[in-house]
């Protein structure tokens, strides 16, 4: 009878250790993000689930949520305000996860020391911030085309995303699309039967999976180049020189052929009436007078030389001598600009370094802007609140690994207890 009491303890006993060992969580769900989604600004919610079967002894301790965005594979937020057998929890990083491609997962606790990660693995979540480069790289702006075929050629690059789709833009208007890119590769879009007109501009707009777009500059194409003849002078006459009404110079990139001394070529710019006079034709230099404000110049063959036509400091017009042949000039003459030339509205494109340590409940960082566009109208935030919300106590292992737990330190602790007792009662009951 003595030992049927010892023997029953000894079960009781091995029940309940039995009982904590084996009620280890069941499942743990990683709910969102789903796998292999793309964010666009780093500020990312993360939710899961954790549940096993109920029992009045064992409950969920904590949830931790664990990922590599930091560094190495690390505890990130726990979640300790959880109980009963099942939990879905919500982690908020409210600071930017810089952009790349991360791990992630969740690991469950219960207050018997059991742990759980999420048995389908970590999941993936890209972080892609910024938008596609796009470089227009031919035809260059100002150039000519007179057959009415012309091939737009472009590069585009993105540093985290991936490119959807590539669009030609022409005066304004979309032309065509692209769905099949390749990254870092000179790609062209043909279009045949180009209107005649003085002056067309084009670019490119590329978009990735993150829905950014990217823009080329605008350039600026001559669909519609004009040969000039110069005035003959009448037999036994004198030359009283020959007027060319070119329009205005903004955009402009012309070549006149011919020119003689007193010939003027005419233009506006910013609204008002300017005048280039060819006064003298050397053997190897012309003399020219640039008006309204008369400015005169010597311009040597194969030189170029810069004219500031409105008087504000900066350089406007460019005239280049190219030869000169029987007495004739072969003159170019453009709009001068230190920076392209695009009349549209430039898209900004910011480009953001890492997030300094959190200091004082507040973090910074430098951002710069990669177009050459004098707005900031998109720039991104440089300051943001912060606070530290990290419980790096829980060891994680390795990266996810499935369902560690402490069931094998429990199985020794029950077989431990087993043997005690074993010789216990073996004991008296040879007394």
């Amino acid at each position: 009878m003595r030992w049927n009491k010892h023997l029953f303890v000894y079960l009781l006993i091995m029940c309940i250790s039995v009982y904590f060992v084996f009620a280890v969580i069941d499942t743990v769900t990683l709910n969102t993000p789903a796998n292999n989604t793309f964010d666009i600004d780093g500020n990312i919610t993360f939710n899961c689930t954790a549940a096993f079967a109920a029992s009045p002894l064992v409950n969920l301790s904590n949830i931790t949520l664990y990922g590599n965005w930091s560094g190495g594979w690390h505890a990130n937020l726990t979640n300790i305000t959880v109980d009963g057998a099942l939990n879905r929890t919500t982690f908020v990083i409210t600071s930017s996860i810089p952009d790349g491609s991360y791990l992630w997962n969740c690991l469950a606790t219960d207050n018997s020391i059991a742990t759980n990660w999420s048995s389908t693995g970590n999941f993936t979540i890209k972080v892609d911030s910024t938008s596609p480069v796009t470089t227009s790289t031919s035809p260059a702006n100002s150039a000519e085309d007179s057959d009415g075929t012309v091939e737009f050629v472009y590069t585009v690059t993105d540093a985290t995303g991936e490119i959807d789709n590539c669009s030609l833009w022409l005066d304004g208007a979309l032309n065509m699309t692209n769905l099949t890119i390749t990254e870092s590769t000179s790609q062209n879009f043909t279009v045949t039967n180009v209107v005649e007109e003085d002056v067309m501009s084009w670019f490119v707009s590329c978009r990735d999976n993150s829905s950014h777009v990217g823009n080329s500059t605008t350039i600026y194409l001559d669909t519609k180049p004009t040969t000039y003849t110069p005035t003959p002078e009448s037999p036994g006459g004198s030359y009283n020189g020959q007027t060319y009404s070119e329009g205005q110079l903004e955009g402009m990139d012309l070549t006149l052929s011919g020119l003689r001394a007193k010939d003027n070529i005419g233009f506006t710019f910013s609204g008002e009436n300017h005048n280039a006079k060819i006064t003298t034709v050397a053997a190897n230099y012309v003399m020219v007078e640039v008006s309204s404000d008369t400015i005169t110049a010597q311009i040597d063959v194969g030189e170029e030389e810069l004219f500031d036509i409105d008087g504000d400091g900066i350089n406007d017009l460019s005239m280049t001598l190219n030869s000169i042949l029987n007495n004739k000039a072969d003159i170019t003459l453009k709009q001068y600009s230190s920076e392209p030339i695009d009349t549209t509205i430039c898209t900004e494109r910011w480009s953001c370094g890492e997030w300094s340590a959190c200091v004082d409940g507040e973090k910074t960082r430098d951002c710069s802007e990669m177009n050459g566009c004098s707005t900031q109208n998109n720039k991104p935030s440089e300051t943001e609140s912060c606070d530290v919300a990290v419980d790096s106590t829980v060891d994680a292992g390795e990266e996810g690994a499935g369902g560690g737990s402490y069931v094998w330190v429990w199985i020794i602790v029950v077989v431990a207890i087993a043997i005690v007792l074993y010789f216990v009662l073996t004991n008296k009951k040879k007394k």
